[in-house]
């Protein structure tokens, strides 16, 4: 939906003509506030500001919600808040945070590795994605052994071969603090207008867009 803050998503929710229920807006983990920008002599998309819905205020009967990542356009990168999410992520699996670090590094890698291969197509991407879930160790592996210099030879130049639009649409994505939340990699689906901004929506049951914790990670619902 058009939207330019995580305000005016909830209140475009709630109101007319969509009037979603308060606690059926609680339900939700993340809002993602997403803006079309210039940089240098492109276009580029990001995501303004990344909030998560903490619930409803028992004073106040507001919603809850904190901001967790938020860009900054000065340095084209992103910067991190801490993450509510995945800390309960990390605690209802029994994590340490250095587990949890290993395992937003290993979801990263896979994205990149999807990213560089041009996957978009929506049915392969999230064929991969069940794959990494049924057995990440062995995708993971494979990976490595295409992505290790060593291994890959001449054929980085053959794969690269015809991808430059990517290559320059990828030019100028932006930089992410070394932070384990921020190494979470979070991307989204283009909602954005070509003229101003756009929210995304994500519950416990989508990908998040960017193959982060499902609804196996969380256990809540």
């Amino acid at each position: 939906m058009h939207a330019d803050s995580v305000q005016t998503v909830i209140n475009r929710l709630e109101n007319e003509p969509i009037n979603v229920p308060r606690p059926m807006v609680q339900s939700l983990d993340i809002l993602s506030v997403q803006t079309l920008t210039r940089l240098g002599d492109g276009r580029a998309r990001r995501n303004k500001v990344i909030a998560e819905i903490e619930g409803i205020d028992q004073r106040t009967g507001e919603l809850d919600y904190s901001t967790a990542y938020t860009w900054d356009s000065e340095t084209d990168s992103v910067r991190s808040s801490g993450s509510h999410v995945l800390s309960e992520i990390r605690d209802e699996r029994g994590w340490s945070e250095s587990e949890l670090r290993t395992e937003v590094r290993n979801r990263e890698r896979f994205l990149e590795y999807l990213w560089d291969n041009g996957i978009t197509d929506y049915r392969r991407f999230t064929a991969l994605v069940n794959e990494y879930y049924a057995d990440r160790d062995r995708v993971l592996e494979a990976i490595e052994e295409v992505t290790d210099p060593e291994t890959k030879g001449n054929a980085e130049g053959e794969s690269r071969a015809g991808d430059s639009d990517v290559d320059a649409e990828h030019e100028h994505e932006p930089k992410y603090e070394s932070t384990p939340e921020s190494e979470a990699g979070i991307g989204s689906e283009d909602t954005g207008s070509e003229t101003g901004t756009g929210a995304q929506t994500q519950t416990d049951g989508g990908d998040r867009g960017n193959a982060a914790f499902d609804t196996e990670d969380r256990g809540r619902r």
